[in-house]
């Protein structure tokens, strides 16, 4: 009779408001991550939003659910429930990022992730302001931040690799001549590299430039100088 007193005194109504909150926080940034064509999108997002509110659940009615049971028995922490919750979170954010040759993709999707877990996490625990600020934030970090970055002229980095005969009158110094012409800096070293073959010379390096069209530039102008062989410019984006 105890424990039936106990189970009715809990707000289910408020639980719900809670777990909806989350659902829709979850969505609004899932949404903006699956215009942008990402592979973990609106569902993914509400529902890890919902995960982390309804985790939270366990631990604010712990005492509620095991009415009558000894208090020592009935122990709860939720700072150890939201660290595992977040540590959980972690392994699915690591699964969305990927290496396409230089460029490192889905660092952005994975941080999305985990804000909108610990978005669900504070839905969860019944703090409605801070959720819905956050949810906010985030959004405008995501949508309004990704034209600013496009309007700053940061630096370019790119992998550059160029080879020529190894008998051929062409110098390091040459090379990094055609690369001042166009504005491109050479960051670091430069790698020297003998072919299997023995016929050809390498040169790795990693360049950059503030002008995103010098790589096109270098690289047409590369295409009318017989004395380069081969060469490649990859872009070095995260």
């Amino acid at each position: 009779m105890f424990n039936n007193v106990m189970v009715h005194e809990i707000p289910y109504l408020f639980v719900a408001i809670k777990l909806i909150c989350a659902v829709c926080a979850g969505g609004i940034i899932g949404l903006e991550r699956a215009f942008h064509g990402r592979p973990t999108g609106f569902r993914t997002h509400s529902i890890v939003c919902l995960a982390g509110a309804a985790l939270v659940q366990v631990i604010v009615y712990l005492p509620v659910w095991m009415g009558g049971a000894p208090t020592d028995v009935v122990r709860t922490d939720a700072t150890r429930v939201m660290q595992g919750v977040m540590t959980g979170i972690g392994f699915l954010g690591a699964g969305v990022i990927f290496r396409e040759g230089l460029t490192i993709r889905g660092l952005t999707t994975a941080a999305s992730i985990w804000i909108t877990a610990t978005i669900g996490l504070l839905f969860g625990i019944g703090f409605f302001y801070v959720g819905v600020l956050t949810t906010v934030i985030a959004i405008i970090v995501l949508t309004v931040f990704r034209r600013i970055e496009g309007l700053i002229h940061t630096q370019t980095y790119a992998h550059c690799m160029v080879s020529f005969a190894r008998d051929s009158a062409v110098s390091v110094e040459d090379f990094l001549a055609v690369l001042a012409q166009h504005e491109l800096v050479v960051v670091g070293n430069v790698n020297h590299q003998v072919t299997p073959d023995g016929k050809d010379c390498e040169l790795n390096m990693t360049i950059r430039s503030r002008k995103l069209d010098a790589f096109a530039n270098v690289s047409g102008a590369l295409r009318h100088m017989p004395e380069y062989k081969t060469f490649n410019i990859e872009y070095i984006r995260d």
